[in-house]
């Protein structure tokens, strides 16, 4: 004869997990808004399509996106080069990245100096050279942990309410 045993520790242990892991899945969400404003306040320059802008560059990696209601088909659709010779084109892109209505169209390296970037594409579409910044990925990971981290204090609290079966 084997009876429940109930786990009232578990059953705790996985609602604070569950409230771990929503708090991760907010904080993540956060600075994915975040990633997607600093594409427009961190603008080295912007423009409306197709152009040619100048800016001052530091030595570093620069990101092109095309802004507005049609962004992630405008943007397979938009060429640049700049004036060191490197040419890049949005449906030619290893790794997109859209975040709201802004989509990349590629990347360049850029030395520190007076630098130049024309690009052609969808007439009237707006534009912005920004600096790539590396948080996106840590915010997606960090969606992904809270998660993770909430489904397993999920299967906390059911292992602690079902309990397990020992002989009485």
């Amino acid at each position: 004869m084997t009876r429940r045993k109930r786990g009232p520790i578990r059953v705790l242990f996985g609602l604070l997990l569950i409230v771990a892991g929503c708090v991760g899945v907010g904080v993540g969400i956060v600075a994915v808004i975040g990633e997607r404003d600093r594409i427009e306040d961190d603008a080295v320059a912007r423009g409306n399509l197709p152009a040619q802008l100048d800016f001052t560059a530091e030595a570093r990696e620069y990101r092109v996106f095309v802004i507005g209601g049609n962004a992630e088909s405008d943007s397979t659709r938009t060429a640049c080069r700049t004036s060191t010779g490197t040419e890049f084109d949005g449906s030619e892109q290893r790794v997109s990245v859209t975040l709201g209505n802004a989509s990349s169209v590629g990347t360049f390296d850029a030395a520190a100096g007076q630098m130049s970037i024309a690009c052609d594409g969808p007439e009237g579409e707006r534009f912005v050279v920004t600096p790539k910044a590396g948080n996106l990925l840590r915010s997606i990971l960090i969606i992904v942990a809270g998660a993770l981290i909430g489904a397993f204090g999920l299967v906390l609290v059911i292992w602690g309410l079902v309990g397990r079966k020992v002989p009485v």
